[in-house]
């Protein structure tokens, strides 16, 4: 139980909180080898040895959700920025022009600017808008990992 309490801990500070993935690499690449290994060397009775793999179950577990998780939120994130975009299009033809912040949108256009992803950090666009050059930003895998979409050229990229 206590492993199954923690798995899910770690799975909410990974996916809600940092958006990365980092605590299910650490838990991939070091502890279920470390854990698999230490499995293998006590060849314990099969009680034990059962425990210890339902163990690494959990954590494997954990780590399939955390990425399942993370690519849902950038798909959610690519989602909603079609929306966005296709506001931003519409006040275009409207206007003449892209609009300088996403803002004046709201109400006509959207009844108001979504939240990218479902996470307590990096979860809001950015738009970025000068005279010749307007883009639309989410954070795809926090810190890096940019993902951003230019209205002129109607194409997506990524930075970093």
């Amino acid at each position: 139980m206590k492993s199954i309490v923690f798995a899910v801990s770690l799975f909410i500070i990974d996916v809600s909180v940092l958006n990365q993935g980092i605590i299910a690499l650490v838990i991939l690449f070091i502890a279920l080898p470390f854990m698999a290994v230490r499995t293998i060397k006590k060849r314990e009775g099969s009680v034990e040895l059962k425990k210890r793999l339902i163990i690494m179950g959990i954590y494997a577990t954990m780590v399939v959700l955390v990425f399942a998780s993370n690519h849902l939120n950038n798909v959610i994130a690519k989602n909603w920025a079609a929306v966005i975009i296709r506001a931003c299009e519409q006040y275009k033809l409207k206007n003449g022009v892209y609009p300088h912040v996403l803002s004046v949108l709201v109400p006509e256009l959207l009844n108001e600017i979504p939240t990218a992803k479902y996470t307590l950090l990096s979860n809001q666009f950015r738009y970025i808008a000068s005279t010749d050059h307007h883009s639309l930003m989410f954070a795809a895998i926090t810190p890096f990992g940019r993902t951003y979409y230019t209205l002129e050229e109607k194409r997506w990229g990524s930075i970093d």
